[in-house]
């Protein structure tokens, strides 16, 4: 996942990407103040809708690492979200391991 990250002020960035159901997640990097060399960021990923703050935070040695950091934060969430409507859409069969194999691969040979 790439995101288009905009620089708001110095040593802070946000994004945001938009679900497949709607659903809105932020992604902010910010340098922790008073680190020396820039050689502290912290990333933190949400959804507005969530009743904790924050669902997934971090740190990282640069502000690449970071957002790099929040994007795949954000793509687990977007691919678990999407496994999870996919497995209430189709549920596991009710038939045995052996009938869905004769099913798939016809009767066998006499």
């Amino acid at each position: 996942m790439v995101c288009k990250w905009n620089r708001s002020a110095t040593g802070l960035y946000q994004t945001s990407v938009v679900g497949y159901d709607g659903g809105q997640y932020h992604l902010i990097v910010e340098r922790v103040p008073d680190q020396r060399k820039d050689r502290a960021w912290d990333w933190a990923m949400w959804r507005a809708e969530w009743p904790e703050a924050i669902g997934q935070q971090g740190y990282s040695n640069s502000a690449r690492g970071a957002m790099q950091a929040a994007e795949r934060a954000a793509a687990t969430e977007l691919m678990s979200r999407a496994m999870s409507a996919a497995a209430r859409k189709f549920p596991p069969s009710k038939r045995s391991v052996s009938q869905r194999n004769h099913l798939f691969a016809g009767p066998h040979d006499p």
